[in-house]
């Protein structure tokens, strides 16, 4: 499982393939990202695929996409440009699961009492 540790507003974290990645909470929390969540849930598989891509754009950003290709294209020793779909999948689906259940994430949108 991926860990995440919650710096200055920006979270990050490490999948447990060894991918470090960073998000900005407040993109996990925004009115883009719940649309996009909630396309990816009520879709048929065709039309989850672009929400998903929209999903990781907005969450990683290029840089770190491109980081996670080559990191999947190391660990599955393909050539530059040949990662796996579901490797890639597999890594963002576990950033994802993790940016949503982290409990340091849960606390920094948590009011003051």
């Amino acid at each position: 499982m991926a860990e995440t540790i919650l710096k200055k507003n920006i979270m990050t974290g490490k999948t447990k393939s060894g991918f470090a990645f960073w998000i900005d909470p407040q993109k996990l929390n925004n009115w883009r990202t719940m649309r996009r969540l909630a396309a990816m849930s009520k879709a048929g598989d065709a039309e989850q695929l672009p929400a998903l891509f929209d999903m990781a754009d907005l969450l990683l950003g290029d840089e770190q996409i491109s980081a996670l290709e080559k990191h999947v294209e190391k660990l599955e020793g393909v050539p530059d440009g040949c990662a796996s779909f579901s490797g890639v999948i597999s890594e963002f689906t576990e950033i994802l699961w993790f940016a949503q259940n982290d409990e340091a994430l849960k606390n920094s949108f948590a009011s003051p009492d």
